[in-house]
C-alpha cells in the first residue's frame, strides 16, 4: 500500500484557498482537483458534502491518494 507522504499533499485551508485563486481547477459532480505550476509537485483533494458523511468523504480521498 503507497501512500502520499504528507509534504506532498495540501492540508492547510489558506493554501487551499490560494491554489483555487490563482491556480487551474479540474472538477467533477463529487471531486475537485486543484493545482499549480510550481518548482515542486504538490495534490489536494476536496470532496463534496453531496458525496456522503465525513467517512465517507475521508475514505475516498484515501482511496484516491493510494491510487
Amino acid at each position: 500500500m503507497f501512500i502520499l507522504p504528507k509534504s506532498v499533499r495540501i492540508l492547510k485551508r489558506s493554501v487551499f484557498l490560494r491554489v483555487g485563486r490563482s491556480g487551474k481547477r479540474f472538477h467533477g459532480a463529487v471531486l475537485c482537483f486543484s493545482f499549480v505550476r510550481s518548482s515542486s509537485m504538490r495534490l489536494g483533494i476536496t470532496v463534496s458534502k453531496k458525496y456522503g458523511n465525513a467517512v465517507k468523504r475521508n475514505h475516498l480521498k484515501r482511496r484516491i491518494r493510494e491510487l
